[in-house]
């Protein structure tokens, strides 16, 4: 997403001309993962994560001292028989570790050859979501 910024557009999904980007902090927690625990064949993994899980998990990172408003894109799940991926899409408090906002958002898997074009395929389409639907859905919601 980072490499290839216009096929991935996450300022465009956002609306927004700046968007910095660090990942610093959430590459530091994901080498702490365990494939073997968090890798599934049950279906019903598609939908594991709820509201009350994605806040923990915004209480125990370590943004390093940053303040402001961050967003984080917490991946649930990859699935083949669902032929989508679920990310849950989520705007922090960086200073206080307190999630502002969150919300599951499928991204449908497309035709694509090989296993990193078959996913990166339905996060793409994910943030095409988001652009042309759900933002102006949070902004009618939220306020701006």
């Amino acid at each position: 997403m980072i490499t290839e910024a216009k096929k991935y557009d996450v300022k465009g999904a956002f609306h927004h001309n700046n968007l910095d980007h660090d990942l610093g902090f959430v590459n530091k927690r994901n080498e702490k993962a365990n494939a073997a625990v968090i890798k599934s064949t049950s279906s019903s993994d598609f939908h594991r994560l709820k509201e009350d899980s994605i806040a923990a998990l915004v209480r125990g990172f370590d943004f390093g001292g940053k303040k402001g408003i961050g967003l984080l894109i917490v991946m649930e799940a990859m699935s083949k028989s669902e032929k989508a991926s679920a990310a849950w899409i989520t705007f922090v408090d960086m200073g206080a570790k307190k999630m502002l906002f969150t919300e599951r958002v499928e991204g449908k898997g497309s035709m694509a050859f090989g296993f990193r074009n078959y996913w990166a395929a339905t996060v793409k389409n994910l943030l095409e979501a988001i652009e042309k639907k759900k933002y102006n859905e949070w902004k009618a919601k939220y306020g701006a």
